[in-house]
């Protein structure tokens, strides 16, 4: 006769030994991105009363993760230290995500298989810190798939966890859309529209208020990478070929994050009768790998595949429960054979890991990791000694208005004095807006426009010198959205024309070169 208390205590002592296997993997892959300054410049902005944008006075939303933004910003507001509290919330949110999935009941030993996944992944932990927007959507994501396998979900709380998760970062709500979708048809085909849907209009409330918000404040909706990520003249089956060179890169690098993942999807497809939930949240899983092959993929290498990562190892823990022991013991040390490269002792000098190669896809922990890691930075702020913070000591010196691609640790540097035109468009809604001309060369997630002739002079003096017509009434338009009195007439009708009728033009011919000194 099985002994069930004994089992659940067992059974939890493993969970609790592979949730500080997360933990300490986390806090021994620690770092910090130059990419997440980009978010922490709009965070302290508005902690120190700037508001929250990147350019003080220019309303432009140049980060994409808005809840951990403000996040870190209320975080920032008491402890005025930003390594400290980008690093001290991801750790504590990734805690968060290994206890709930630990937490389960019913599944037995097998409780402990997910953590343990998550555990041996390198992906999963190099972005369980980073400063970016992973480690609480992971936390968020958690939450929602443990809700909806529960045998009888709250619909509140389906909604809200897919609400926040979204609100960090809109396009993880593909990751929930099939579970949503199928709670919106059961609410048609049982005519319980108003039972169902009210619980997802509450639940969806944070992230319905903030698009509002960032229409009224911004004047759109979207991120401003949004629009300089999208705006291209490239062949869809260029940015396709790249997104499935990602999907080789993540393979070669890390293959316990596709493998958990398809493993993941087929195990629940083969119980869609049990289990019905688990089928779609791993067709949410499915959905976002595809979405990251169509739009190219990053240039951080299994950064976009860390949450659908978890929702795999969460479903190959729920079905391998099913299976007994035996096969909970074999997914567990075929996953520790895989995973081995995680706990690999770590070379001392890893800066020269990173060289770009010709996918433009690289290990960005490796780069960054021997000024920024956790154990670095222990004692002192090693971060600051960097070669591109210690450009944002330049840049303060020099000040006004400075043409640099920089717009990570230099630009955090720099301070909100110093206003950067960046040429990879992430902050500049005006070449957000110009569709990039790939002629010149491109990396992906690096769309690098030419300033159109006037638009630097414009910058300084204030006054509209760009020479191109379309790009002229462009920059007076948004100058009107951005700059503009808030509650102009004008501003609310210009907001609505270029959201209803969109607002790009061309890449003009770049300004001509200063005209030689007359011989003599």
């Amino acid at each position: 006769m099985v002994d069930h208390t004994s089992l659940q205590r067992r059974a939890g002592a493993l969970a609790g030994a592979a949730v500080t296997l997360l933990f300490i993997t986390a806090l021994r892959l620690g770092w910090m991105s130059d990419d997440a300054f980009i978010s922490f410049r709009a965070s302290v902005n508005l902690a120190t009363g700037y508001g929250l944008m990147n350019n003080p006075g220019e309303r432009v939303q140049a980060f994409t993760n808005p809840l951990w933004t403000l996040l870190v910003a209320g975080a920032y507001a008491v402890f005025r230290d930003i390594y400290l509290v980008a690093i001290g919330l991801s750790l504590l949110c990734t805690l968060g995500a290994g206890l709930l999935l630990a937490t389960r009941r019913n599944v037995g030993y097998a409780i402990a298989l997910a953590p343990l996944l998550l555990a041996l992944s390198g992906s999963f932990g190099a972005f369980s810190t980073s400063g970016l927007e992973n480690p609480l959507s992971h936390l968020l994501l958690a939450a929602f798939c443990v809700e909806r396998l529960r045998p009888v979900p709250s619909r509140l709380r389906t909604w809200l966890w897919a609400g926040l998760l979204a609100f960090n970062r809109l396009d993880h709500l593909l990751l929930v859309a099939p579970a949503l979708g199928f709670e919106v048809f059961k609410a048609i085909r049982t005519k319980e529209l108003r039972v169902r849907l009210v619980p997802a209009v509450i639940g969806l409330s944070p992230l319905l208020l903030w698009l509002a918000w960032a229409t009224f404040y911004y004047g759109f909706p979207f991120p401003n990478t949004a629009y300089a990520k999208l705006n291209l003249t490239l062949p869809r089956s260029t940015m396709i070929a790249q997104g499935c060179a990602y999907i080789v890169d993540s393979a070669l690098r890390d293959p316990l994050v596709l493998s958990g993942i398809a493993l993941g999807a087929v195990l629940a497809w083969r119980g869609r009768r049990r289990s019905p939930a688990a089928v779609w949240l791993a067709a949410g899983a499915v959905l976002y790998v595809a979405y990251t092959v169509y739009i190219g993929g990053d240039f951080m290498s299994g950064r976009f595949f860390t949450a659908p990562y978890l929702i795999g190892a969460l479903l190959v823990a729920d079905e391998v429960a099913r299976e007994g022991e035996a096969c909970v013991a074999a997914v567990a040390a075929a996953a520790l054979f895989v995973g081995q490269a995680t706990f690999a002792p770590l070379p001392t000098e890893v800066g020269t890991q990173c060289p770009v190669s010709g996918t433009g896809i690289v290990d960005e922990r490796a780069c960054y990791v021997e000024h920024t890691g956790l154990v670095q930075n222990f004692v002192k702020k090693k971060y600051k000694t960097h070669g591109t913070y210690l450009v944002g000591n330049e840049l303060l010196a020099t000040g006004g208005t400075i043409i640099n691609n920089l717009v990570g640790m230099a630009a955090f540097r720099a301070g909100p004095t110093v206003k950067v035109l960046d040429e990879f468009a992430l902050s500049d809604p005006l070449l957000a807006r110009i569709q990039f001309d790939p002629s010149g060369g491109w990396r992906i997630g690096h769309f690098r426009r030419v300033p159109p002739a006037g638009y630097v002079e414009t910058l300084r003096e204030g006054q509209n010198r760009i020479v191109d017509p379309c790009v002229h009434r462009l920059w007076d338009d948004l100058q009107l959205v951005t700059h503009g009195p808030l509650f102009s007439t004008r501003r609310f009708a210009k907001i609505a024309e270029m959201n209803l009728l969109g607002a790009t033009c061309p890449q003009p011919p770049p300004a001509p070169p200063p005209a030689p000194p007359p011989a003599r």
